[in-house]
C-alpha cells in the first residue's frame, strides 16, 4: 500500500511560489508536497491511474508533475537499494514527465539528469563531481563520498520517473559507503532554493534530450564527472575488471581501457572507484 501525507499549506505554499518566482512566465510544473511518503516514485505511478490521480488533489495527470516528500520511508536507488529520508534533511522528489520515446531512447538519460544534478548544486558552490551511471559525489577534508543519486524509470505510455535523492544536510552512522551533505562539500543552500534550482534544471534537460537525445550532454558530462582517468572495478562477463576510464561513448555508455590495453565499454555494470584521478 503507497501511503502518504500531504504537507500543510504552510509548508507548501511558500515551496510553490519560490518555484513560479523561478520559473517566470514559461511552463510551470506541477507541484505536490507530502510531509512524508513511503515512496515519491511509487506515487508517481498511482497517478498514472485516472482513478488514484485524486488522491493527490489532482483531477488529471500534470505534465511534468514533481512530487516532493520531506521524508520516505520506503525511498530506494538502483537496484533496490534503501536511501535513507531523514525528515527534510535533503531533497527527495520524482520528477514524472511524459517524453514519448520508446526504451531504448531512453538509454543516456540518466547521464543527461546527472548533468542537472552537477548543475544545481555547483550553482551553490559544492565541489562535487559525476560518477558513472547516476550518483553525484562530494570532496569533504580531502576525503570522497557519495551525495545524490538518481533513478530513472520507463513506465507505460511514454512516462518517465526520474527520483532524486539529494543530502542537504543529514549524516550518518557507519554508512556502508562514504557519504557527504551538499553542506559539507561546501555549498550555501536552504531547502527552498535546492528544490526549485533541481526542478528547473531537470525540467530544462529533459526538454532538450526529448528532441535531441544524449549527444549534447556528453561533454558537459564528461566536464563534471571526476571519473575520467580514475581507476575502477567492475564485472563484465562473469570477472572481475580493472581499467582507466576513458569518458563515455554516443549513448552514454562508460569507456575504460583494460589493464590488458582492451577498450571495453559498459553500460549497466556496477562500477567501484579505486583511485580517484581528480
Amino acid at each position: 500500500m503507497t501511503e502518504f501525507q500531504l504537507a500543510e499549506n504552510a509548508v507548501a505554499e511558500p515551496l510553490k511560489r519560490a518555484l513560479s518566482d523561478r520559473f517566470g512566465d514559461s511552463h510551470l510544473p506541477e507541484l505536490v508536497v507530502l510531509e512524508r511518503c513511503t515512496s515519491t516514485m511509487d506515487l508517481f505511478r498511482l497517478a498514472l491511474d485516472p482513478g488514484e490521480i485524486k488522491r493527490l488533489g489532482l483531477d488529471s495527470l500534470p505534465n511534468p508533475l514533481v512530487i516532493v516528500s520531506g521524508e520516505q520511508s520506503q525511498g530506494r536507488g538502483r537496484n533496490s537499494r534503501q536511501w535513507v529520508s531523514q525528515p527534510w534533511a535533503g531533497v527527495y522528489l520524482t520528477y514524472g514527465v511524459n517524453l514519448n520515446l520508446l526504451p531504448e531512447e531512453l538509454l543516456g538519460l540518466p547521464l543527461v539528469l546527472g548533468c542537472a544534478l552537477s548543475r544545481a548544486a555547483t550553482h551553490f558552490g559544492a565541489d562535487v563531481g559525476l560518477k558513472w551511471p547516476n550518483d553525484l559525489w562530494g570532496r569533504y577534508q580531502g576525503e570522497y563520498g557519495k551525495v545524490a543519486g538518481i533513478l530513472a524509470e520507463g513506465l507505460s505510455g511514454g512516462n518517465v520517473s526520474v527520483g532524486i535523492g539529494v543530502n542537504l544536510s543529514q549524516r550518518f552512522d557507519n554508512p556502508p559507503y562514504p557519504v557527504f551533505n551538499l553542506s559539507e562539500c561546501g555549498a550555501t543552500v536552504e531547502y527552498p532554493q535546492l528544490l526549485v534550482e533541481l526542478i528547473f534544471q531537470i525540467k530544462s534537460v529533459c526538454e532538450q534530450f526529448k528532441s535531441s537525445g544524449v549527444s549534447p550532454f556528453l561533454k558537459e558530462w564528461e566536464e563534471r564527472s571526476w571519473m575520467i582517468g580514475s581507476l575502477i572495478t567492475t564485472e563484465l562477463r562473469g570477472e572481475e575488471l580493472r581499467g582507466t576510464v576513458l569518458g563515455v561513448d554516443h549513448r552514454g555508455g562508460l569507456r575504460i581501457r583494460t589493464a590488458r590495453g582492451i577498450e571495453e565499454t559498459l553500460y549497466s555494470n556496477e562500477v567501484s572507484i579505486r583511485e580517484w584521478h581528480r
